[in-house]
């Protein structure tokens, strides 16, 4: 009896923190297909973000995971390579603080260049990533000239 209520404790405190966890980030957690990417100017009359282009990427599959601290953005066509990095969620602001090539035989060495981040639509080595929209479904993020949209998978 006493053995069943220990295991039992247990098993709910993991839950319950693992639920807590995942609350501190809510609908940000999952498997996020990278669907377009639009090029932005701010008009600096308004300061107002004006789209310019926008690249349909729904046809290939880029994809960013999310859980705990981390991010994995990959390419399942295996056009480029896989990465993974740390972010941070403060307010309504994602920062990527370290981004890793996912290469373990060369000792994930970290990314520099800005020609491996842009596939994934990110168009600086620390970004800084507005939070548009975060749904259960759709998330769009905003860095200064690029804008992210993204549906859960």
């Amino acid at each position: 009896m006493r053995r069943a209520f220990i295991t039992s404790l247990f098993t709910l405190t993991l839950l319950a923190s693992c639920e807590f966890e995942q609350a501190s980030h809510g609908n940000l957690y999952g498997f996020w297909h990278l669907v377009a990417v639009d090029t932005i100017v701010i008009d600096p009359a308004t300061q107002a973000a004006a789209t310019i282009s926008t690249t349909d990427l729904g046809g290939q599959r880029l994809f960013w995971a999310v859980e705990g601290h981390l991010v994995e953005m990959n390419d399942h066509d295996k056009q480029h390579a896989p990465l993974v990095g740390r972010f941070s969620k403060e307010g309504d602001s994602l920062f990527v603080e370290q981004l890793y090539f996912s290469d373990r035989y060369s000792g994930d060495p970290e990314v520099t260049e800005l020609s491996d981040l842009l596939p994934y639509g990110i168009d600086t080595v620390k970004p800084r990533l507005l939070i548009e929209q975060l749904s259960s479904g759709k998330l769009t993020l905003r860095s200064k000239n690029r804008r992210l949209k993204f549906k859960k998978m």
